[in-house]
């Protein structure tokens, strides 16, 4: 029988004839496991529950959300509905429903914008702000999780090697941590914003040993243009022989860069297919990111100049602002 992985179980399961009622089903084929092969891989993993890449936040991360409109008398568009709530509930469940409220799990960023978008971007509003073009590049990422570190992910940053069909790990990261997480709602914009302090943590030190098994996991890899992710795993080898080092993601991005001459501010143009492979999910997004180059520095400085960074953000927020938040094509597809 073929394997259908699991990121291609969309397209298979269309041709399924509809299940024969279990009354019909015949004794004895309850007793054999006519389960695919990815429901029973799952069923045997050995991954705990919180297994899958992290999202890593400082122990004193700021992450805050709120609405926010061109002016203070501006009145709420009719699109974003309120709705009448009861508070008759005692103390003590408001302050649970008030605590899951703030809680970062329940903070999501749709990220998709629509390609026309990013077209027009590139014709009118790049060259109108002054950006040019600095380079194209197309990257893979694998994202291996560490039983020895259950508390972060792997990132292994790959090129193609396509007349091979196989990837070339060159950079090999811990997560990222979080150290600001500020999204804000634009009301009066068709398009939201999210504002991000993010520093790179140092990779434990990895031996010789451990390595090459990361690089063997790599290099099982298929690309694949067809699946989720661009990137497909034989069976059974997306696990290291060990069992200490998983794969849990697959991403395949091309982003355009561009840069301003006065500022050291960054444009990066994004387009991303994600794929998890611990909750089967995954999907393409267009995506798109001012980044100020010096931010991480201001984590390590000891003296900071207050004033510095609220100019240097101030610029950054205008800039996204007036540029880039107003999308008139048809969002969600």
């Amino acid at each position: 029988m073929a394997n259908t992985p699991p990121n291609l179980s969309h397209s298979a399961d269309a041709d399924k004839p509809a299940p024969v009622p279990e009354s019909l089903v015949p004794q004895f084929g309850k007793k054999l496991n006519l389960h695919s092969t990815s429901t029973s891989r799952k069923k045997k993993s050995k991954r705990p529950p919180d297994f899958g890449e992290k999202i890593v936040y400082s122990r004193d991360c700021v992450a805050r959300w709120w609405p926010v409109g061109s002016g203070g008398d501006d009145h709420i568009r009719k699109s974003f509905r309120l709705e009448r709530t009861s508070n008759t509930g005692s103390s003590t469940s408001l302050e649970i429903l008030r605590s899951a409220a703030w809680n970062r799990p329940w903070k999501t960023f749709y990220t998709n914008i629509p390609s026309e978008f990013i077209e027009e971007i590139v014709q009118a509003i790049v060259p109108k702000i002054g950006f040019y073009f600095h380079k194209e590049k197309d990257h893979y990422y694998v994202k291996i999780s560490d039983k020895n570190q259950p508390k972060t992910t792997i990132t292994c940053k790959c090129t193609a090697a396509k007349d091979l069909g196989k990837l070339k790990m060159y950079k090999i990261r811990s997560s990222l941590v979080r150290h600001m997480v500020e999204d804000i709602s634009c009301l009066d914009k068709n398009l939201d914003l999210r504002i991000m302090l993010c520093k790179k943590r140092k990779l434990m030190e990895i031996e010789d040993e451990d390595m090459d098994a990361i690089r063997r996991l790599v290099e099982e890899a298929t690309l694949d243009a067809s699946v989720k992710g661009g990137l497909r795993w034989p069976l059974g080898k997306e696990e290291s022989s060990e069992d200490r080092f998983t794969v849990v993601g697959a991403w395949h991005t091309k982003h355009r860069k561009f840069k301003l001459q006065d500022l050291d501010i960054s444009l990066y143009l994004r387009c991303a297919d994600r794929f998890d492979f611990v909750t089967s999910k995954g999907g393409i997004s267009n995506e798109v990111t001012l980044k100020i180059h010096e931010a991480s520095g201001w984590l390590k400085d000891d003296i900071l100049d207050a004033a510095y960074i609220s100019k240097t953000l101030e610029d950054a927020v205008k800039l996204a602002w007036e540029n880039f938040l107003d999308c008139s094509y048809p969002l969600g597809n």
